[in-house]
């Protein structure tokens, strides 16, 4: 197996344990997901009842708000409240129903059957709060009327005892007539005592919970009417006319009292077998609503216990997938570590044998040969090396072999450079002494020329500067002016501060002794301003001497410039005649130069090819050295390249020469 499919295979395992993983995770993705959504219609589910059972709450509180209604928009209210509410319960009970298991039915139906119950109870109390809501909103309107006529007529009851009790006061009353008033008040006391057990019982007869008791109360209330009017009435004639007034109040309040007070008992004694019914209804209604309560209770427990379930069951999924997960991983992992360490070791090795060949290469030992016995990519590689070694052997015996040949043709070159630079040296020496001669004489002439040009420079130059020193004078005398114009400025600003500071004197001396220290500081502005003034004196005086030296030496710059001119031109007169001999002279000694430097060229070239030759020879010995570096065994092969080693050819010899033979006396020179 390739070493392709090798790695291919280390790469695979994981890449398998992934997908795997993967696969395995999916599975568990689509049965998490359905799981989820088991629960989280359960918890839907119990969130419908949990509101179904606010819904019932809220109708039961809506029917007991119809009993105490008080108009028909608020029973009509509540009747609405308690339908609707009523309705929601049973919808968002049976809703979930169709979810329910067979261990829920039981508590379904107890559900169903307290609903039914339930549900009849409210109608029927409803329904009789609407037959008997005008004769208690009759009645109440009744027993508000009584009350304000009962409050005015015990005002009068009380008034009437208060009368009586003055009168008991009055120290001169006859016995006789106290024990009437005493009889008065005790009857008045009696009365008021019996109008309240009248009303009391009024109030009972609305609470009364059955019909027995209700009309015992109606008798009660009745007696005890009958006798607050007789005592009243019979304390006041007691009293006598005082009492009057008293007494015509008193039947009045007790007519109104007493009329609304029997409409109010007899309102309620008419319909206390329905008031009654109501509230044997609303028992009847709060038990049934306790037993469909409780069944809604049980429903919600086994849906809880449904969602505990699937929440386990989710989790031994949960756990049973990381389970998987954890165990391939780990598989995998191992067996990629062995499949890892087996594959490497086997690379490692073929490896190390190539290190150690390379090595050996390395230093010089071409003896050696890479054994791997392989068909894979590493044994192809290996092979190839192998080969490159027996190449290489071949090639650097055949550089050895070239060696020694180029260093033996470099020694010969060599030495028939050394003998063409021989021939070249003694020819140059024969023009070069030529050359010098012209050169001397060359020189001579130059010299002259150059002097002359130097004298031209120089009287040129002089005349140059002394034109700008006329100029400089000049402006050096402007100068001088405006600086004496800007001293006399300045004499002025001293005048005038020697004057300011004169005022300022005079100002502190007027001021006494707070003008003191200005009077100081006022003199001595005024020494600094004579000295200043007599400072611009002096250097006004130096100016205009300066002034006067700086015109004269301008006037005499002035008049040397002309000669100095003159001068030049004479010099370049000599100098020009003095070029045309130095130029004849040149050409002459640039034809021997030019001689001289083909000669010397040619023995340069000689000297430069021996040279070449010396190193090619040196590299050539030390390439011999280098390459005995080699350890190449023994080798059966032979160049196929051979170096025919010529012998060099003898070099003419230079005939002598005596050189240029030049005739040049002084007649040919212009003397000036």
């Amino acid at each position: 197996m390739g070493i392709k499919w090798k790695l291919l295979l280390m790469v695979g395992l994981p890449v398998a344990a992934i997908i795997i993983i993967f696969i395995v995770g999916l599975s568990s993705f689509y049965v998490i997901d359905s799981d989820m959504a088991s629960v989280n219609s359960l918890h839907q589910d119990r969130a419908t009842m949990i509101d179904a059972d606010r819904d019932a709450y809220q109708a039961q509180v809506a029917v007991m708000k119809a009993l105490e209604a008080r108009t028909p928009d608020d029973l009509k209210k509540s009747k609405g409240s308690s339908d609707e509410n009523t309705q929601q319960t049973w919808d968002r009970i049976t809703g979930p129903a169709k979810n329910f298991t067979p261990d829920m039915a039981t508590a379904f139906d107890g559900f169903k059957n307290g609903f039914e119950a339930w549900k009849s109870d409210n109608n029927k109390i409803l329904s009789l709060s609407a037959q008997t809501l005008e004769a208690n909103l009759a009645r109440d309107q009744a027993e508000k009327n009584a009350l304000a006529s009962f409050d005015a007529m015990r005002d009068v009851i009380d008034q009437l005892g208060a009368m009586i009790d003055e009168q008991l006061k009055d120290p001169y009353l006859g016995q006789e007539r106290r024990l009437q008033l005493e009889s008065a008040l005790s009857q008045t006391l009696n009365a008021d005592r019996d109008a309240y057990q009248a009303y009391v019982a009024q109030l009972l007869i609305t609470r009364a919970t059955d019909a027995a008791t209700a009309n015992k109360l109606a008798e009660s209330f009745t007696e005890n009417v009958g006798q607050t009017t007789q005592r009243v009435n019979g304390g006041a004639d007691a009293v006598g006319s005082r009492a009057a007034d008293l007494k015509e109040q008193f039947n009045k309040q007790f007519t109104a009292w007493e009329a609304q007070s029997r409409m109010a008992v007899e309102l309620t004694l008419s319909n206390i077998d329905k008031n009654l019914e109501k509230i044997a209804l609303l028992q009847t209604s709060d038990k049934d609503f306790s037993a469909m309560r409780d069944s809604i209770d049980k429903l919600g427990e086994k849906e809880m216990g449904r969602v505990e379930a699937d929440l386990q069951n989710l989790d031994e999924v949960i756990s049973g997938t990381i389970l998987i997960y954890i165990l391939v991983a780990t598989a995998f992992v191992i067996l990629s570590v062995i499949v890892t360490l087996i594959v490497a070791s086997r690379i490692a090795s073929a490896m190390k044998q190539s290190a150690d060949v390379a090595t050996a290469l390395s230093e010089g030992d071409f003896t050696v040969s890479l054994q791997v016995n392989r068909n894979d990519e590493i044994g192809q590689l290996a092979s190839a090396f192998t080969n490159m070694i027996e190449r290489l052997r071949d090639i650097v015996h055949d550089v050895q072999d070239a060696t020694g040949t180029v260093a033996s043709s470099s020694e010969e070159l060599a030495s028939s450079s050394e003998a063409l630079s021989q021939g070249a040296t003694e020819q140059s020496s024969a023009v070069e002494e030529v050359s010098a001669s012209m050169e001397e004489m060359a020189a001579s002439i130059s010299q002259n020329s150059e002097s002359s040009g130097e004298t031209e420079t120089i009287a040129r130059t002089t005349a140059a500067e002394a034109k700008k020193g006329g100029e400089a004078v000049r402006q050096t005398v402007t100068s001088m002016s405006l600086i004496a114009e800007k001293i006399s400025i300045i004499e002025e600003i001293a005048r005038q501060t020697n004057l300011l500071a004169l005022n300022a004197a005079i100002e502190a001396a007027r001021a006494g002794e707070h003008g003191k220290g200005f009077a100081v500081v006022a003199a001595e502005v005024r020494k600094l301003a004579e000295k200043s003034g007599q400072a611009a004196n002096e250097i006004s005086e130096l100016s205009t001497e300066s002034v006067e030296v700086a015109t004269r030496a301008g006037q005499m710059l002035d008049s040397i410039v002309p000669n100095i001119e003159k001068t030049a031109e004479r010099i370049m007169e000599i100098a020009a005649a003095s070029n045309e001999q130095n130029a004849g002279a040149k050409e002459v000694n640039t034809a021997l130069q030019q001689m001289d430097s083909v000669v010397q060229a040619n023995a340069g070239s000689s000297e430069e090819i021996a040279s070449t030759a010396e190193q090619l020879s040196s590299q050539a010995m030390q390439l011999e050295e280098t390459m005995s570096f080699f350890k190449l065994g023994q080798i059966t092969k032979t160049s196929s390249s051979k170096v025919v080693n010529t012998p060099p050819k003898a070099l003419a010899q230079a005939a002598p020469d005596n050189g240029v033979a030049i005739d040049m006396g002084d007649d040919s020179f212009e003397r000036f």
